[in-house]
């Protein structure tokens, strides 16, 4: 396995370790709690994994549209849509 794979099989159990000491320090039974699990393996482990999943996810569903400048052509501000069904003003 090459460094690289380590590290990135490793990253998960890092930001699991991370994660638990960040909640130990917040006020409250509940973030102690969770915090002190995340530093026991087993539920380590599930964050990790959990963890590791999000990012997978994450860098499956971005995508780059690579256009040639002829398929490509600015479109003026007033007629951006705002995802609402109104179109943007300036």
């Amino acid at each position: 396995m090459t460094r690289t794979a380590l590290a990135t099989l490793a990253m998960p159990f890092a930001a699991a370790t991370m994660i638990g000491g960040i909640l130990l320090v917040f006020p409250g039974f509940i973030t102690d709690l969770a915090g002190l699990l995340l530093f026991l393996p087993p539920f380590r482990r599930w964050a990790a994994a959990a963890i590791g999943r999000a990012l997978r996810k994450r860098q499956r569903d971005r995508s780059v549209v690579d256009l040639t400048p002829d398929q490509w052509h600015q479109v003026p501000d007033n007629l951006i849509d705002d995802g609402q069904g109104r179109n943007r003003t300036p």
